[in-house]
């Protein structure tokens, strides 16, 4: 990771729809995100999205590549990220870390991330940095210097950010084992930080191929937001990007197998006390159940009022902690629900009331109370996640790489205020059943013998 990594404010990532490209001109964004956008696409390819807003302090470059964790072929897990280090290491016209070390002497901040479906680069700047931004992105997009020696000094860099990363939270430990197997067989199953045992067999070669397939404007959306002269700024991405070439067709990813029963496993964690993850594989991107799905996971484990909190926390003692996430990705989705044991909790009681709780779902509808408040934080995240630049640039750069149009972001909150106690019912019992469940239990020893889950 270079900078501050960011997932904009949302507490679950909501589906998108898919529907055809906006034309190029401006537009209201919708409810929720402040400013307007416009959408062109230059003639080399690069996807452009601007979102002026003379309310804001500051403007947001950034650029979102296809060449996230999907676009890894087997014997590769980790290249996606690698490049985040790659990509701050100079080409012919900019030295070696002097991306970042310009974006700072303007007051801004540089920074990147890898996600499931795409790689972001971002350059936070003031209204008079953006055209250095640009420069500095376009550089980087065709004319990146890539050589042994780069590519040594980040593999090491990494594998020692793997290792710190495998010593961290128990939490985010747990939720990798539950994906990759709740993934199998998909890319998606694997870390972020990848493999070490492909990182060490990476040549330069498999580096070189993949800047060459997974860069350039063809695999590329450019997105300014802030406060900005949308004219002007678009002449001046015509300058900068406008003769660039690159990005060759790339193979396409494997599709998601649907699960066909039930996974079980037992893993062994640096953790004082067992916790039990229960995930259920669900629909990807584009998909229409993705809103009620998010509702389920906020009625069922997310805050104070969550349904299993208020069983396994407040009520019979058995838990400590319950937790709920929506993993919603280009190609299929992950629901988790988390459940940290207290010391001599049955074991077996826990995971029977969680999967109570979810069949309860399935076969009646939530309470309309229980729905508004589920829906209130939800809607709460997502515009808050919207405010600021960075944040804003984020999630129209993702939608317009994964949609072509990058209002569906409003859309996602007129669908969350739509969906009614029924659809959460219906999407329930559709999506969350045993053979699209996966099953993690940890704790600090090792797996029993005899099938004992405690």
């Amino acid at each position: 990771m270079r900078g501050h990594r960011l997932v904009p404010g949302a507490v679950v990532t909501l589906a998108l729809s898919l529907v055809p490209p906006l034309p190029a001109g401006a537009a209201a964004p919708g409810s929720g995100i402040p400013g307007t956008l416009r959408t062109t696409q230059l003639a080399n390819g690069l996807r452009i999205v601007l979102a002026p807003d003379s309310d804001a302090a500051a403007v947001d470059v950034a650029v979102c590549y296809d060449a996230g964790l999907s676009a890894e072929r087997p014997g590769q897990a980790g290249i996606a990220h690698l490049f985040e280090h790659l990509m701050f290491d100079g080409s012919a016209h900019v030295p070696r870390r002097d991306h970042q070390a310009r974006i700072e002497a303007l007051g801004g901040a540089a920074g990147a991330v890898t996600t499931a479906d795409g790689i972001f680069f971002f350059d936070t700047v003031p209204a008079s940095g953006l055209d250095t931004a640009l420069v500095l992105e376009a550089d980087r997009m065709t004319g990146l210097t890539l050589d042994g020696a780069r590519l040594e000094s980040e593999r090491t860099a990494m594998s020692a950010e793997r290792r710190q990363a495998l010593l961290g939270s128990p939490l985010l430990d747990g939720q990798q084992r539950l994906a990759e197997r709740a993934w199998a067989g998909h890319p998606y199953h694997s870390p972020v930080t990848g493999s070490a045992a492909d990182l060490a067999k990476l040549t330069l070669q498999d580096v070189q191929e993949w800047y060459r397939t997974r860069y350039g404007p063809k695999h590329a959306v450019l997105t300014v937001v802030g406060r900005f002269d949308p004219d002007e700024a678009l002449s001046q991405i015509r300058a900068r990007f406008g003769s660039l070439q690159g990005g060759e067709a790339a193979a396409t990813p494997p599709k998601l197998a649907t699960p066909a029963a039930e996974r079980r496993a037992w893993a062994e964690g640096a953790l004082p006390f067992r916790i039990l993850f229960v995930g259920w594989n669900g629909p990807g991107r584009g998909e229409p159940d993705g809103a009620a799905l998010a509702l389920a996971v906020a009625l069922l484990g997310r805050g104070d009022t969550a349904t299993l909190r208020g069983d396994l926390v407040d009520g019979r003692h058995l838990c400590f902690f319950i937790d709920g996430d929506l993993d919603v990705r280009r190609d299929g989705s992950l629901m988790v629900l988390t459940a940290g044991l207290q010391p001599g909790a049955d074991s077996a009681a826990v995971e029977q009331a969680l999967t109570a709780a979810v069949a309860k779902l399935a076969g009646t509808p939530p309470a309309d109370d229980d729905l508004a408040g589920a829906r209130r934080r939800l809607e709460n995240a997502l515009l808050f996640g919207w405010q600021s630049t960075r944040g804003r640039g984020q999630t129209l750069g993702s939608a317009m790489a994964m949609t072509g149009d990058p209002a569906t972001v409003s859309r996602d909150l007129e669908r969350l205020r739509a969906c009614t106690p029924a659809d959460v019912q219906k999407a329930a019992a559709r999506w969350l059943t045993e053979s699209r469940r996966t099953v993690l239990w940890m704790a600090a020893r090792p797996e029993p013998k005899n099938g004992d889950r405690r």
